[in-house]
């Protein structure tokens, strides 16, 4: 089968025409004190598998805007917006579900900087636990469902981050340290069944992250919130969902890197309590099957990555492997238990990237899939698929 269709074809052709004209720029510029950035790229991406109905056109485009004003020598004001758009959604009618349904937002927040002091920012933004999950979370291809859909490892709404960086001039033992503090405000997503498992309580969030002058970095993360009450029963209609009462969501993460010259190798291994939403279908009898929502009690995930770069052959191997286990899941029964434990995730996956320059990449990736969906659960390809793509930065 040709998996390139037209639109995907289409794409490429655009990204190569304009790979000579497009590039990232200034929209806005007063005097050097006061500037906007617009970046971005367009991820032309396509996956098959092994089963044709899961074979979809992947393709995404990102758009960013950074904005900075300078108030003094040492104070700057600052804002950063992300915007995901998806052109495989059928288009609707209602031109604001066409919005709604073709469009993410991925971070907005503004806020005052400090030379000395570090920075504060307010609005959506990365969770505090993400800055370990990024020692291996470097391919925009491949992300977890781990990171994707857990409550406290993503972006999230209602964020309160301080961040200050430490810097030690010619210390044999420490470059720098960077420290994250944010606090979680509440966060209402909506009464629907997918708004109710998103939303949180208040929390807080702390993380801590030691570079070394010998290409080593260190992270750990820590995070505390509590469960959104309607996580804990459903009035409306019981048989569809109920937790447990008085549990707060607890995350943490700790990682490390090694980054020298073309090599790049790092782990991180993860855990977290009632962090994890889930859903299966049930059945009850022969003909009738409901859907039932839970979170797991214990979440765990353990992430390698390794990289290399070869400049004359412009190209980059990547080899990255993924396991995420869940145990104790709220409301889901398996063989006339309550609960169970099982992988949801367990790939490897390599893949290479060709790069024609530092705006244009190509790459080609194969998953191979171990683990097994024998229980229905959430909405995770378990067949083993080859994703290609072309990438275009500005």
């Amino acid at each position: 089968m040709n998996i390139f269709n037209k639109k995907f074809i289409t794409i490429i052709i655009l990204l190569i025409y304009t790979l000579n004209t497009a590039k990232s720029f200034e929209i806005f510029d007063k005097n050097n004190n006061a500037k906007i950035k617009l970046y971005g790229n367009i991820n032309a991406s396509y996956i098959y598998s092994k089963e044709k109905k899961k074979n979809e056109d992947n393709t995404t485009i990102l758009l960013g805007l950074i904005g900075k004003t300078i108030k003094s020598k040492n104070i700057s004001i600052f804002g950063r917006l992300e915007q995901y758009l998806f052109t495989n959604i059928t288009n609707n009618i209602n031109y604001q579900d066409n919005i709604k349904n073709n469009s993410k937002t991925n971070i907005a927040f503004a806020g005052i900087s400090n030379k000395k002091l570090g920075s504060i920012s307010y609005g959506r933004n990365y969770s505090n636990i993400y800055d370990t999950l990024s020692f291996t979370d470097l391919v925009i291809y491949d992300k977890s469902f781990f990171i994707q859909n857990d409550i406290s490892t993503g972006t999230n709404n209602n964020l309160l981050t301080y961040k200050k960086t430490i810097k030690f001039n010619s210390n044999p033992l420490i470059k720098n340290i960077y420290l994250t503090f944010q606090f979680q405000g509440k966060n209402n997503k909506g009464d629907t069944i997918e708004g109710i498992l998103k939303s949180t309580g208040p929390g807080w969030g702390l993380s801590f992250t030691y570079d070394s002058p010998y290409n080593i970095s260190i992270s750990s993360s820590y995070s505390l919130k509590k469960r959104d009450i309607r996580q804990t029963t459903n009035i409306n209609n019981p048989s569809i969902y109920y937790g447990i009462e008085n549990k707060e969501n607890i995350t943490w993460s700790n990682g490390i890197k090694f980054n020298l010259n073309n090599l790049y190798i790092a782990t991180t291994y993860s855990s977290g309590e009632y962090i994890t939403p889930l859903h299966t279908f049930q059945p009850v009898n022969n003909r009738v099957t409901i859907e039932k929502y839970g979170f797991a009690q214990k979440s765990k995930n353990l992430s390698i990555i390794a990289q290399y770069n070869i400049p004359k052959l412009y190209i980059k191997p990547t080899v990255k492997y993924v396991l995420t286990s869940i145990n104790n899941i709220e409301n889901i029964r398996n063989k006339h238990k309550n609960y169970y434990s099982l992988n949801i995730e367990k790939y490897i996956n390599i893949g290479t990237e060709f790069f024609f320059n530092k705006s244009l990449y190509s790459y080609i990736n194969y998953k191979i899939n171990k683990a097994k969906n024998t229980n229905n659960i959430s909405d995770i390809n378990y067949q083993n698929n080859i994703n290609v793509g072309f990438v275009y930065k500005f």
